[in-house]
């Protein structure tokens, strides 16, 4: 459906100081805060100068044409020369011209303006620049231009397929970000020892953790216990350099001539400066039939922050060393679901 467009005033009128028409007044024109004459036209070419004053005829009316993006300063007298109103920093859009308008610090609003290219750039001018108010050094297809402070737009250049936009980890700007990343995971077996042993650990890079975010660990391990005697092992998790947290303190490990497949899973989730740690109950075997565990949260451990790659580490103390009791990570997948 058609938009109509309100008829602007199709020719410039002047008033005196009761409201009546300024018969035969005459307005001066000058570059914006100088006493420097500029021209103003009667036609839309720019051509034809009018006299400076422009003296308007029995109804305060003169047909006025400006050029674009330049600022000027008028002052509207009486036929007796008398002055009636000083405006300067007057300044007027081309036909075609894109407008933004920015409020900078201190409540000033600066309207900047600039013709558009065939891909609908805005051409920003150096003054506009440099005014503070606008500071991008380039734009592209499918970028996002947003208020990087109170008075200056920045932009965030298009991310990948499947990415979105997000809040950074400090809160400072905005990224792009994939919903769910995966990190590597270093594993080690634990055998014939009753020392404290890493059997997985896994970096979680700087800045990359916001709150709310969630990892989860699933790992798959041969173990065994063949020592004649049923045992035990602790199981425990550090995040950098928070407290360890103690996920199952004797984890029963009956005598048997089996070596079974299992399968143990443990999450992790920053609430604000510490990370939440949890399980999702006793472990299930490929042996008999596992049954899903409700998560629970165990502890919570607190990093130095968040700014700097942390560690993550799966710690085990097995109650005796013997050959046949053991624990061999065969595998393990960590998820970082990011908010």
């Amino acid at each position: 459906m058609a938009v109509g467009v309100l008829l602007p005033d199709i020719a410039w009128q002047g008033f005196d100081d009761n409201g009546d028409p300024l018969d035969s007044g005459l307005l001066y024109t000058y570059v914006a805060g100088t006493s420097t004459p500029l021209a103003v036209y009667s036609d839309v070419g720019l051509t034809t100068p009018h006299a400076n004053p422009v003296v308007l005829d029995a109804a305060g009316r003169k047909t006025i044409y400006l050029t674009p993006a330049t600022a000027h300063k008028f002052i509207l007298k009486t036929s007796a020369g008398v002055t009636i109103k000083t405006q300067d920093n007057v300044t007027v859009a081309a036909a075609n011209a894109v407008v933004s308008k920015v409020t900078v610090a201190g409540g000033l609003t600066k309207t900047y303006t600039g013709a558009t290219d065939g891909t609908g750039d805005i051409a920003i001018s150096a003054a506009a620049i440099s005014a503070g108010g606008i500071a991008i050094a380039s734009q592209a297809a499918l970028d996002f231009i947003y208020a990087g402070t109170a008075a200056q737009l920045a932009r965030l250049a298009k991310g990948a397929a499947h990415q979105y936009p997000r809040m950074n980890a400090t809160a400072a700007g905005w990224e792009f970000g994939t919903p769910t990343v995966s990190l590597a995971a270093t594993l080690a077996n634990v055998a014939d020892t009753v020392t404290e042993t890493t059997i997985l650990s896994f970096v979680i890079p700087a800045n990359t953790m916001a709150d709310g975010d969630v990892i989860r660990v699933t790992l798959l391990s041969l173990e065994k216990n063949n020592k004649g005697t049923p045992e035990t092992a602790a199981l425990k998790c550090n995040v950098g350099v928070g407290a360890q947290v103690t996920l199952a303190a004797a984890a029963a490990f009956a005598d048997a001539a089996t070596e079974y497949t299992t399968i143990r899973e443990m999450w992790l989730q920053r609430m604000g400066s510490t990370v939440e740690i949890g399980t999702f109950g006793s472990t299930s075997t490929f042996a008999a039939t596992p049954a899903q565990a409700a998560a629970q949260i165990v502890g919570a451990s607190t990093p130095a922050n968040f700014t700097a790659d942390q560690t993550v580490s799966l710690k085990v103390t097995l109650s005796a060393a013997h050959a046949t009791f053991y624990i061999k990570p065969q595998s393990a997948r960590v998820m970082h679901f990011r908010g």
